[in-house]
Parts: structure tokens; sequence; C-alpha cells
């Protein structure tokens, strides 16, 4: 028997731990936009609301990602439903979880060869 592992078009997330993320090989600190080949730095709101703007770096491109998952931290936080309805007017679905859940999610849509964008948010401790 042979396993071999399917080829990713995007860097998959390796590992995550407090602070940051492994993406491709390479660690990276704070929170993180990925869309295709991009892995781009975010600032998400510490209280407020999301809104549709903040993930423009993530929208943006020749085609929209299928798919939007928000990794919200250690855990769920609300999600207005103005912003779903945003992005489900423009075909796109948004699925909020947990960071951990969101990567693991992100990985299993990336192998399958979806088109999706993640915007994650770094867990604190240890998980």
């Amino acid at each position: 028997m042979r396993f071999e592992t399917p080829p990713f078009a995007a860097p998959p997330i390796d590992s995550y731990g407090p602070g940051g993320f492994r993406v491709g090989g390479a660690w990276r600190e704070g929170p993180l936009f990925l869309r295709g080949e991009s892995v781009s730095s975010w600032t998400p709101p510490e209280s407020g609301p999301f809104t549709v703007d903040m993930f423009a770096p993530v929208l943006e491109g020749e085609r929209e990602a299928e798919i939007l998952l928000l990794g919200l931290g250690d855990e769920m936080r609300h999600i207005p439903w103005k912003l779903n309805k945003a992005l489900l007017d423009r075909g796109i679905g948004l699925e909020a979880a947990p960071t951990p859940a969101a990567c693991r999610t992100y990985n299993v849509l990336l192998g399958q060869g979806r088109d999706i964008a993640a915007a994650l948010v770094p867990v604190t401790a240890e998980q």
C-alpha cells in the first residue's frame, strides 16, 4: 500500500500555536489572511463587529473564494448577519469557528481543490 500526500494549490496550515501559524513551512506571527498563494497579516476587531471591508484583501482577485473560513481564536464570537448576507450576496459562504477547527477545515477543503480563503485569529494558549 502506498500513501501519497495530495498536491495543494496553496500552502497548507502545518500547525498553529499561541500567537501564530506555520503555513507552508514558515512560522507567521499574528492574525493571517490566506487566499491562494497569498499569506498576509491583518488586524481583526478586538471588540467591535466584523465588517465585509475587513476581508477585502481576501476577496480581491480574478475570482472570489467560494468559502471564507473565519477562525475566531480560542472561542466563538458573534458574527453580524449583515456580514454573512453581504458575503452570500457575492456568492461566498462564511464559516466561522474557533481557530483550531477553522485550520483543520481549511486543509481539508484545500486538499479537495476548493477555492477557499481564510481569516485566522491565533489562539492564545496551547490547545
